[in-house]
């Protein structure tokens, strides 16, 4: 009897020991994977009125600003439209920036990963006067996928970008998903809307093009294009408007460049089916190497037109569509 006693005690001691080593160790393999701050940033997007980029590439601080729905870039005294997606995806980025891992907690790694003053891009997001966000971006790395199939048919798998970054005031700098140092670390003229005529291919119907050697207008009848009168060269027309309905350029004069100040030499206008104008770009020539362009689509930018072929992009001789 003792000896069954004894035994069942055993038992006993040995399933309460046991029970306490499952609770704990994973409770505190737990606390160790939760033991660094995984939610970086949290904030409304829509409520953001302005960011401040410190890019680590200069020393001028470049500023973001909303206005009326849309975005002005402006360095010092100098505002410019900006691109407005480009904005929308860095706050999308920001909004919830999340950590996959914690890579240093002490100042003296702040130089590995680049997440000094000197040596990071410094972001900050504010509502109003309200700072929601503020943190240095740091350096990059890429890691190619492991075990890549050597099956040409087989897809390929990605490789893992990792961004780091340190928010103001700690000493723990974060690895994040994302290739962040690409979309901060940049110029001023980077964040610009490059925009000089952004419509539908299906939506234009007619296009005038104005020039001091001749004047004449595309228009498309029943997807057939026509020239005053005479069928056009269907493949001629389709890349003129492939290539002038999505048409951007980063080459940009300054805003009160003495050109546009007079009468435009050359004009393309494209309009609907129904004769509403859907954009119109002007040209203003003073010789081959000396061409403006302006855009209803970006209104207040001044574009060189001699620069990335853009002058001929947007204006064609009319037997470039005849085909002669």
């Amino acid at each position: 009897m003792f000896t069954k006693v004894k035994l069942n005690h055993l038992v006993i001691t040995f399933v309460v020991l046991l029970a306490i080593v499952l609770i704990t160790v994973p409770g505190g393999n737990a606390r160790k994977n939760r033991s660094f701050k995984q939610e970086l940033t949290r904030f409304d997007s829509s409520a953001v009125t302005s960011l401040e980029i410190l890019p680590k590439s200069g020393t001028d601080l470049i500023s973001l600003q909303k206005k009326d729905g849309n975005w002005l870039v402006s360095k010092g005294n100098t505002s410019h439209n900006a691109d407005n997606r480009q904005v929308n995806n860095m706050l999308t980025t920001l909004w919830e920036l999340n950590a996959k891992r914690l890579a240093a907690n002490d100042r003296e790694r702040w130089d590995e990963f680049e997440v000094t003053d000197s040596l990071g891009s410094r972001v900050r997001v504010l509502e109003g006067d309200k700072t929601v966000a503020d943190l240095y971006v740091g350096k990059f790395s890429y890691t190619q996928p492991s075990g890549q199939a050597a099956n040409p048919y087989m897809r390929q798998q990605r490789g893992t970008m990792t961004s780091f970054v340190r928010l103001e005031g700690e000493k723990e700098v974060y690895a994040v998903d994302g290739f962040l140092t690409m979309m901060f670390n940049r110029s001023v003229n980077d964040f610009r809307d490059a925009t000089v005529n952004r419509v539908q291919k299906a939506d234009i119907a007619r296009i005038h093009v104005q020039s001091p050697e001749e004047n004449y207008t595309l228009v498309n009848r029943d997807s057939l294009w026509m020239l005053d009168g005479l069928v056009a060269d269907s493949t001629s027309v389709a890349d003129y408007v492939a290539g002038i309905s999505q048409l951007s350029n980063r080459n940009f004069l300054e805003e009160d460049h003495p050109m546009v100040s007079g009468t435009p030499t050359h004009s393309v206008v494209c309009e609907n089916s129904g004769g509403a104008q859907l954009s119109s770009v002007d040209l203003y020539v003073a010789d081959s190497s000396r061409i403006a362009v302006t855009s209803t689509q970006n209104p207040g930018t001044v574009f060189d037109g001699a620069a990335s072929d853009l002058f001929d992009k947007l204006i064609k001789p009319k037997e470039y569509f005849l085909g002669e």
